[in-house]
């Protein structure tokens, strides 16, 4: 029951705009200003929920608990930078500052965090709780920092370090704890690492977003080789990830994707054309929005809530 009251609860916010998991992430500040980010996350900035030593908490209704979930902390962390590079205000400096730190404290040995994937949802097998979109976002957030010296130069120290323990955590193959499948010349990366083989589209995406600012921050040519590969598999695999009305699937699983979800994927893959300069990519962002209708949006949310009442995932959000 309490699932119920909280889909239902956060299908009203979703549908009239007051979600704030469900913003519009349009493309992002990088291409107007090249020390933002490749997708606009400044909405993630304007928290108003239970914090957790200051950041913001994600509330599990079935445990009756707050987690400081990885990905919601590294969002509100790069929307935060981005704000303080479009408006100068030192509170959201302060607030991506100490989510760098976060990082810091929170990284795992094997250049992972602790992302909750198991425990919320143990009835899918694992090979680990690492994700490739923790750790992309986590290097994106440490190397925009690092290069704007925008933190103590004991800090900066520290973030090179953890940016190479990311990237090489991102590379490594799932069944050795990393984020990467390998298939011959294919490189795919997981944002889930299940044992079933399950690819998130945005989360490969975020992943390759992280190798790229790896490589433009550290000037290191160590992840080269899977970055081009893991480009070029995303690229040849683009129409498993569409319908022929332009509606995109969510993950391999051909799961479709809720409003939200097809909107961002618009935004990436513009981000993925400019950045890599595929115009493959740019052609599938115009077919994805020549799917984005009214009458889709409806139907699709329609669908959302009725898997996510079937999910055997454990539901989590904002509390209040």
């Amino acid at each position: 029951m309490k699932k119920l009251y909280y889909l239902s609860r956060d299908f009203f916010r979703i549908v009239s705009g007051r979600s704030y998991f469900h913003q519009q992430q349009l493309l992002g500040l990088y291409f107007g200003d090249p020390r933002g980010y490749y997708n606009d996350m400044r909405g993630k900035a304007n928290w108003d929920g239970a914090r957790i030593s200051g950041l913001p908490a994600l509330f599990v209704p079935a445990l009756e608990t707050h987690v400081l979930f990885p990905i919601m902390v590294l969002q509100y962390g790069l929307g935060s930078l981005d704000m303080y590079f479009q408006t100068g205000d030192a509170r959201y400096l302060q607030a991506a500052r100490q989510v760098a730190r976060w990082v810091l404290e929170q990284i795992e040995e094997r250049g992972s965090f602790r992302n909750y994937f198991v425990e919320l949802d143990p009835a899918t097998p694992h090979y680990s709780d690492n994700s490739c979109m923790s750790a992309g976002e986590a290097i994106s957030l440490l190397g925009r920092i690092s290069s704007e010296q925008l933190d103590a130069p004991s800090e900066v120290d520290r973030y090179s370090s953890a940016m190479r323990k990311l990237a090489e955590s991102i590379v490594a193959p799932v069944g050795e704890g990393g984020c990467a499948v390998f298939d011959q010349a294919d490189v795919s990366l997981c944002e889930t690492c299940e044992r079933s083989g399950r690819i998130i589209f945005n989360g490969w995406i975020f992943g390759i977003f992280g190798l790229f600012d790896y490589r433009r921050f550290s000037n290191d040519a160590s992840f080269d080789s899977v970055l081009q590969s893991t480009v070029s598999t995303l690229r040849r695999r683009l129409p498993a990830f569409t319908e022929v009305s332009g509606w995109g699937y969510y993950d391999t699983h051909k799961r479709l994707n809720s409003p939200f979800y097809q909107e961002l994927s618009i935004y990436l893959f513009e981000a993925m054309g400019r950045l890599f300069g595929e115009p493959e990519f740019l052609r599938m962002a115009d077919h994805a929005r020549s799917g984005f209708s009214l009458p889709r949006r409806i139907k699709y949310t329609l669908v959302k809530v009725k898997d996510k009442l079937f999910d055997q995932a454990l539901y989590a959000t904002k509390e209040s």
